[in-house]
């Protein structure tokens, strides 16, 4: 079992979009973004194994027309993965 922990830092580019009937209201920005990250590894054999993490993406994007101060969200992922050296 190996765990990890990391952070991914950098600019997020986001466009939002209101609808109303044929009519739409759009705008885009960009802005920094904070991604850490932590999580496992597990071998199951030399080839085959299991990958579990979790995460938060933190981004500064902002837009006064929809009132959007900032972006965020938490994440999880459980797969298996291959390892075909």
């Amino acid at each position: 079992m190996k765990p990890y922990a990391g952070i991914g830092l950098g600019a997020q580019y986001s466009e939002q979009s209101a609808y109303y009937n044929i009519f739409v209201t759009e705008d885009d920005n960009w802005g920094f973004v904070a991604r850490p990250e932590a999580g496992l590894l597990y071998r199951f054999s030399n080839y085959f194994g299991l990958h579990a993490n979790v995460g938060f993406s933190y981004a500064t994007n902002k837009n006064e027309a929809f009132k959007i101060d900032e972006l965020k969200h938490v994440y999880y992922n459980i797969g298996i993965f291959w390892n075909g050296d």
